[in-house]
């Protein structure tokens, strides 16, 4: 065109077709960072949360436990270690009014699903079966606890073996208290956590040997 202005003129509209293209991808970035921060401060939430429910728990005071655990659950449904307190709390308290073998059995589902999938929690997978085990006790079901007990006793080899002979000796006692069609009823928060005299109360003959609270 012999002239300079077609250029500049097709230069400026191509610069402002890009314009609107860098607006929706910052937008988007915006969007996504945001989403990303929100989601890091709830799970900072209910990690602060969680840990708060520790000296309720080491106190046996599960009634405030289980109330931090539902607010724990209610900012974030995928914290599965939660999932595991609040499953066995339900299923083995030692305070009647905070037993409920449905909930018990939801919460212990909730965990076995996001942690046994997942090959670095291997060591800890036995956790999970003696979980629901104790929700299946729970609620009267012994063929299906002793069936997850079994299971669980087949996680051990894959404890380290500095820990298995502890670990091993709890999950089998807790598999004769459920032959013998008796619940474990426990201020612990895990089999790990059972005293040696109670495990060496499960070796006695008969259930009738069989103390009415693990310690």
């Amino acid at each position: 065109f012999r002239s300079l202005l077609p250029i500049v003129l097709v230069h400026v509209l191509s610069n402002a077709s890009g314009i609107s293209l860098y607006v929706e991808a910052y937008e988007r970035a915006v969007s996504q960072t945001s989403t990303v921060t929100a989601q890091s401060e709830k799970t900072i939430d209910a990690v602060e949360l969680f840990e708060r429910t520790g000296p309720f728990l080491r106190k046996g005071e599960h009634t405030l436990a289980l109330r931090e655990l539902e607010k724990v659950i209610e900012l974030d449904p995928g914290f599965h270690v939660a999932h595991y307190v609040m499953g066995w709390v339900y299923a083995t308290s030692v305070d009647q009014g905070c037993r409920d073998g449905d909930k018990a059995l939801f919460h212990a589902t909730e965990f076995a699903t996001r942690h046994l999938p997942d090959p670095r929690g291997k060591e800890s997978q036995w956790m999970a079966w003696a979980c629901l085990a104790a929700a299946q006790a729970e609620r009267g079901d012994f063929d299906k606890a002793i069936e997850n007990q079994m299971k669980a006793m087949e996680c051990v080899s894959t404890v380290s073996e500095e820990w298995r002979p502890h670990i091993e000796v709890r999950v089998k006692a807790c598999l004769n208290l459920y032959r013998a069609r008796k619940p474990l009823r426990t201020k612990a928060i895990s089999l790990g956590g059972l005293s040696d005299k109670w495990v060496e109360s499960l070796l006695n003959p008969g259930p009738e040997g069989f103390p009415e609270i693990a310690e």
